[in-house]
């Protein structure tokens, strides 16, 4: 469908044709009114809607067991430097391949 006369960064939805910005900023569904509604979500139902997006995410998507050490830093919000650092003090433990226990690295998460 041609995107003809719309105005810049957006899309028409193809579900119900309602014309919605692309930043990612607007949430859109079909519960969006059509006449005199500000053309986003009610709070409600943008949290129903984020929530079902991280249940998908989540079975589609299964967390690993194990990462290696540049991963738990990017999981950490720290250098590969620093997370080397936990391993040599003892704060992480590697296994056998040389892999992180993804358990080891929420723990830390949790504690900062």
């Amino acid at each position: 469908m041609a995107q003809h006369n719309l105005p810049p960064h957006h899309v028409r939805c193809p579900v119900c044709s309602l014309v919605v910005p692309i930043c990612g900023h607007v949430v859109h569904s079909r519960e969006t009114s059509r006449e005199g509604g500000n053309g986003g979500l009610d709070e409600a139902v943008a949290i129903r809607v984020a929530q079902r997006a991280v249940q998908l995410y989540a079975e589609t998507h299964p967390r690993p067991t194990h990462v290696n050490q540049r991963q738990a830093a990017e999981m950490l919000g720290v250098t590969t430097k620093t997370v080397h650092r936990y391993i040599r003090f003892g704060s992480l433990k590697l296994n056998g391949a040389g892999l992180l226990p993804i358990e080891a690295v929420d723990a830390i998460r949790a504690s900062k």
